[in-house]
């Protein structure tokens, strides 16, 4: 995982599929349409929603082995919970046609919060969920990048 604000994207070095979904990131803003952008091809893609965050949603964590994801935030707020996978138990097994399963939560989890500018990259063994209100439920709206993993 990876935790930061977007404007710190160019320390990092990242390969060239990230660096495209960072630089498409930087051009949102909260009047961006709810759709699924190409970024290059279906190797890496948005998806911008909106949604209400939850006070007490859905401990289910998900974790996805052939995409990375990029959550960034643009309005609103929100928390992510994380935690490795390798200290979990399954609920729903691996999907590889939906590239996700499902795991029960855990009690020892790190709540990043996601507020305009921050983004949280979660690699295949990071389990995460989101729409957990901040302070209070809102209206948050976001992108979501999925980037093959060995383009990484």
């Amino acid at each position: 995982m990876i935790y930061d604000h977007i404007d710190r994207f160019p320390l990092y070095r990242f390969g060239n599929a990230a660096a495209q979904a960072f630089e498409f990131l930087k051009t949102l803003t909260p009047d961006t349409p709810d759709a699924t952008y190409e970024i290059v091809g279906r190797d890496v893609y948005a998806m911008v929603q909106s949604y209400e965050t939850e006070a007490e949603p859905s401990p289910i964590l998900e974790a996805h082995r052939k995409f990375i994801d990029i959550q960034y935030c643009m309005a609103g707020a929100e928390y992510i919970a994380v935690a490795p996978l390798d200290e979990s138990t399954v609920k729903t097994p691996y999907d590889a046609g939906r590239d996700v399963a499902f795991y029960r939560a855990q009690k020892m989890m790190t709540l990043c919060a996601m507020t305009p500018g921050r983004f949280v990259l979660l690699f295949p063994t990071d389990e995460h969920f989101a729409k957990f209100a901040a302070e209070e439920p809102c209206r948050i709206k976001k992108a979501v990048v999925k980037l093959r993993a060995d383009l990484f």
